[in-house]
């Protein structure tokens, strides 16, 4: 259960996917697969203590999505160190691209769009000072089968992300470039949920993967249109 609003609206509901968590850890032990792969969130720092986030950073989630994914964490390293089953652990920043969820589901990115192709303004929640680091989609995915094939980050949590973070308004003004007509509008920010900065230290994956994010926000964004263009 992911998305910003979703997951802050029916917190409680975020707590059925520990069934599922644990479910996959029984059938991985019984059938002796080779190897699980959990995604987890940047949610598992919450609001950080310093940053960039380095993934042994302290753990400052106060809301159920993040709870659930530090539980993930924790059940399959426990996995891994009683029963041998080897586990990849990546922690997810702002993922984008084509074929996104483009409903009212907090995915900023995919949100603006939708908005701005129906003539709407785009709505920022709070002062748009906030940070998020955003990585498309095509290079999230190679970073974690990297990740997931090299058996020297078993156990590891590693944190996939470009190390650049940029302000929503930043967002917001990318968009605006493409169509310059799009309005921005300043909303309360939300009450709960809501992490004010986000920055990931991605000197683990760098060095483990040699390897990085390629994709421009631009770039990216230009791809989305494009399959919203073909998908019409």
């Amino acid at each position: 259960m992911v998305g910003v609003k979703r997951t802050s609206e029916r917190p409680l509901d975020v707590f059925r996917d520990i069934e599922g968590i644990k479910n996959i850890a029984e059938l991985s032990w019984q059938y002796k697969v080779k190897k699980i792969l959990f995604t987890s969130s940047s949610e598992v720092y919450g609001e950080p203590v310093k940053l960039p986030i380095a993934e042994d950073d302290t753990f400052n989630s106060k809301w159920p999505y993040g709870l659930v994914k530090i539980l993930g964490e924790q059940y399959f390293t426990a996995y891994y160190e009683k029963y041998g089953i080897p586990v990849t652990i990546v922690r997810f920043f702002n993922v984008y691209g084509p074929r996104q969820d483009f409903g009212d589901s907090g995915f900023v990115v995919s949100v603006f769009l939708k908005n701005v192709l129906a003539g709407k303004p785009l709505e920022i929640y709070g002062d748009g000072e906030q940070t998020r680091d955003f990585v498309y989609v095509g290079d999230n995915v190679r970073l974690t089968l990297q990740a997931f094939l090299n058996d020297k980050v078993n156990g590891r949590p590693m944190n996939i992300g470009s190390g650049k973070s940029i302000r929503i308004l930043d967002l917001a003004n990318e968009v605006k470039r493409i169509f310059p007509a799009a309005k921005v509008i300043l909303k309360p920010a939300r009450r709960k949920g809501e992490i004010k900065y986000r920055t990931p230290d991605v000197s683990f994956m760098k060095k483990m993967l040699k390897d990085e994010p390629g994709i421009k926000l631009s770039d990216g964004i230009n791809k989305m249109l494009e399959y919203l263009k073909n998908k019409k």
